[in-house]
């Protein structure tokens, strides 16, 4: 039984390293079909600190991430019509 409740538009935000000053923030990207598994979507930027820590990470290691923030969700709308606008981060290319 999970006991995850993730809704659109939630990022963790994790603690890069040793440094409680270092954090760095990834979008959910759990499929709502398996909500047992907690995944975020990590693209390795060539000189991005965040990136480069946790694309290192082994299979056993641990990170401090913290609780899911973030406010887009359209589950109390689903009766109305909704137009999203979203634009494309030029430091994370697609």
């Amino acid at each position: 039984m999970s006991v995850l409740k993730i809704l659109a538009g939630q990022f963790l935000s994790f603690q890069i390293g040793d440094d409680p000053k270092c954090l760095r923030s990834y979008s959910i990207s759990t499929s709502s079909l398996n909500l047992d598994v907690l995944e975020v979507s990590i693209k390795l930027l060539v000189d991005g600190v965040g990136s480069t820590y946790m694309h290192k990470l082994k299979e056993g290691d641990s990170v401090l991430a913290f609780a899911p923030s973030g406010h887009f969700t359209d589950e109390h709308h689903q009766d109305e019509e909704l137009i999203y606008f979203f634009c494309k981060n030029p430091k994370f290319p697609t």
